[in-house]
């Protein structure tokens, strides 16, 4: 089938949150309007003869870029369409100078991103806990400023992801949550999502106990919502944690790299999310 495919602009956010729905993903209107608004040229529509048939989007931390998002409707399947977005994509980065890019591969897909150059990395987990009652014990929050949490993030995750993680720290202010002597030892920005629920990330902390501190103090507040998260696998500790404190696994996702391979997860506990990395 051929199709044109042309920057996602915010007339085409009823059709990505019908494609995201349809694959039970939980995306809000603004999930879209963050990606668009921080790469308002780096997400994409592809358009048939009558009607748009799939998006895909990019997410830029300087020489570092995360895909995700990638949905070609149903009826329109196996006919190159999520091949010409992955490549449109591509090209997209790689002309920006972007060294490593990485994805969050649902299993069907997989094999597909094994051919296009895309290497095995971990297994991105997923959790989910329900609504149910808490004892975990709260810390004392840090009053922190956007700067602060910049600087901590880009030092601990080895990114810049500067410009993600102040408009999270934007949208999110009363939901920003930093724990430490003074300093932080851990944050994470907990999320709205569809139907009441909650997603946790990022959550970056400089040791497994900050981040099971911070978790805790997290569900000491949220513990009558549902809470979801994704997790590294190799966050070994910090994985018992969850599963302590009522968190079931979920169907993981597995992360994928190409070019050069970067150990970015040493204080990752909880990842943006799967289209941000």
């Amino acid at each position: 089938m051929a199709v044109s495919i042309s920057p996602l602009t915010r007339d085409d956010l009823d059709f990505a949150i019908a494609l995201t729905d349809a694959e039970s993903w939980g995306y809000l209107r603004s999930d879209f309007g963050r990606l668009i608004s921080l790469a308002p040229d780096g997400c994409f529509v592809a358009r048939g003869v009558l009607r748009r048939v799939g998006i895909i989007t990019t997410t830029r931390h300087g020489d570092y870029g995360f895909m995700g998002t990638l949905i070609v409707m149903k009826n329109h399947r196996h006919s190159g369409i999520g091949g010409a977005l992955f490549a449109h994509a591509m090209t997209y980065l790689q002309e920006r100078g972007t060294k490593t890019i990485e994805l969050d591969g649902v299993f069907p897909a997989v094999s597909l991103y094994r051919r296009l150059g895309f290497h095995d990395k971990h297994l991105s987990l997923r959790f989910v806990r329900p609504p149910s009652p808490c004892d975990a014990q709260a810390e004392q929050l840090l009053t922190v400023t956007t700067d602060e949490i910049v600087r901590f993030d880009r030092e601990h995750s080895q990114v810049d992801r500067s410009a993600v993680i102040t408009r999270f720290c934007d949208d999110s202010r009363d939901s920003l949550f930093a724990i430490g002597d003074g300093q932080p030892s851990a944050y994470a920005v907990v999320k709205p999502r569809d139907n009441g629920s909650l997603s946790v990330g990022p959550l970056v902390a400089k040791s497994p106990d900050a981040a099971i501190a911070l978790l805790k103090t997290i569900l000491s507040r949220f513990h009558d919502r549902p809470i979801q998260i994704g997790v590294p696998e190799m966050k070994k500790p910090f994985v018992q944690a969850l599963v302590a404190e009522g968190f079931f696994y979920k169907c993981p996702s597995l992360r994928m790299y190409s070019g050069a391979q970067l150990d970015l997860d040493d204080c990752v506990y909880g990842i943006i999310s799967p289209e941000k990395g």
